[in-house]
């Protein structure tokens, strides 16, 4: 197998992934997701045709999957989504934490993914805010120790270096906050909150909700696991320290977004890492982060899938969240901190590139390889139904170039899991 091929990790999910499956039952999400990655920009995905209006040569373009896993097809949406995160920061110093669950909880995290996800995100935001914040009440008696509204940025990783289970979130908070004046207060001394009060508070909270959901009705239990011996568990934990980290201070915080992109949106591991893969093993490289070393690991075909399935992306969940300043429901809070703060350097060129492209419409054009002319966009063949509901609203926009239509023809055997479609477009 070419390793310097991007599509490496599709084409190991073709070799291994239908054997797996056949052996190991895997739930709808993950099925859907690795059919999508396995499908991305092939023609099964469905394709569009452009045809020159001029000599009647005929282009294929297939379609990418857009599933958040994928690493042939999300590397767009990560700069587009850096691009928004920079047009958002505050001009101001940033601090990056990370807070992660212990691994006592890894197998009770598996059976209840949604819950344990929205409930790591609630803990770390009612923890920041529980220390920085100014109090909301007098019943409040938490030490505040920055009395301002600060603007933070939440990003779930479930996977560590060697594709292990590793659920952590990454966190960009401003090194300041609003307060109730409306005035601007920075964090003294490089100093956020002491990291003792925050591992204790964090646990604290995290370890409260577990007890609930255990003893409550919703939760999955692992095998060989009941609420007895989880509860026995839960007081295990709550005798271990925590693991958060609180690094460096950032002039900017640009520095973090740009390492966070690369692991959003994305596959947990990248093709440029893979060093060999047959029916073997699957050798890949990574970097040991407590050693500072490069080192290469190899795993069975099959050990390797079952990392990566882990790793799947829930449906529905988001895994990126907006807090206080940062908030979509903030922007008039965001705006005064921009007066107060200014505007970023970045900032000050995405206007000024705004501004240069204001007049100029950007649109998708394909030419002929033998005359140049711009091809037209004739038929268009999807997978999924709700993609055909927005291509309908452009056929009857352009009904007018009826003499163009290309019928795409209906596949005799449809997928079963995704209903591909084949539907006409008129330009």
């Amino acid at each position: 197998m070419d390793i310097l091929d991007n599509y490496v990790i599709q084409k190991i999910l073709k070799s291994f992934y239908p054997k797996y499956k056949e052996k190991h039952k895997q739930p709808l999400r993950v099925i859907k997701a690795i059919e999508s990655q396995m499908n991305c920009r092939t023609r099964e995905q469905g394709y569009s045709i452009y045809r020159c209006p001029n000599d009647s040569s005929i282009k294929e373009l297939y379609h990418s999957c857009r599933c958040r896993a994928c690493s042939i097809c999300n590397k767009e949406k990560q700069n587009q989504w850096l691009d928004r995160q920079k047009g958002i920061l505050l001009n101001c110093e940033h601090f990056h934490l990370v807070f992660t669950l212990p691994s006592e909880y890894h197998a009770l995290w598996l059976f209840n993914r949604k819950w344990f996800i929205n409930t790591h995100f609630r803990v770390v935001s009612e923890t920041l805010k529980a220390l920085l914040d100014e109090p909301t009440s007098s019943k409040d008696t938490t030490k505040k120790y920055l009395k301002a509204t600060t603007g933070f940025i939440s990003v779930l990783h479930t996977w560590g270096r060697q594709l292990n289970l590793h659920p952590h979130i990454h966190c960009v908070i401003t090194a300041g906050g609003l307060t109730k004046e409306g005035e601007w207060k920075n964090c003294e001394n490089d100093f956020l909150v002491p990291i003792r009060v925050l591992k204790a508070l964090y646990r604290g909270k995290f370890q409260a909700y577990i007890k609930d959901f255990i003893q409550g009705e919703a939760i999955v239990f692992p095998d060989n696991e009941d609420k007895r011996s989880l509860m026995a568990l839960h007081r295990k934990v709550y005798k271990k320290e925590w693991s958060v980290n609180i690094q460096s201070k950032y002039s900017h915080a640009n520095g973090v977004m740009n390492y966070l992109s690369r692991y959003l949106g994305g596959s947990p591991i990248k093709a440029q890492q893979f060093i060999k893969a047959n029916h073997k093993e699957i050798v890949f490289h990574y970097k040991d982060h407590r050693e500072n070393k490069i080192k290469v690991l190899s795993l069975l075909p099959d050990e390797f899938l079952r990392r990566y399935l882990i790793h799947q992306p829930e449906i529905g969940v988001h895994y990126v969240r907006y807090y206080g300043l940062y908030a979509s429901q903030s922007k008039k809070k965001r705006s005064s901190c921009v007066e107060i703060l200014g505007l970023t350097k970045e900032q000050k060129i995405m206007e000024e590139k705004k501004h240069l492209k204001a007049d100029h419409k950007t649109t998708h054009e394909l030419y002929c390889q033998v005359c140049g002319t711009e091809m037209l966009l004739c038929a268009v063949s999807f997978r999924t139904p709700e993609i055909e509901n927005s291509i309908n609203k452009v056929t009857r926009r352009k009904s007018a170039f009826a003499e163009s239509l290309i019928i795409v023809q209906q596949d005799a055997q449809p997928d079963l899991l995704t209903q591909r479609r084949s539907v006409e477009l008129i330009l």
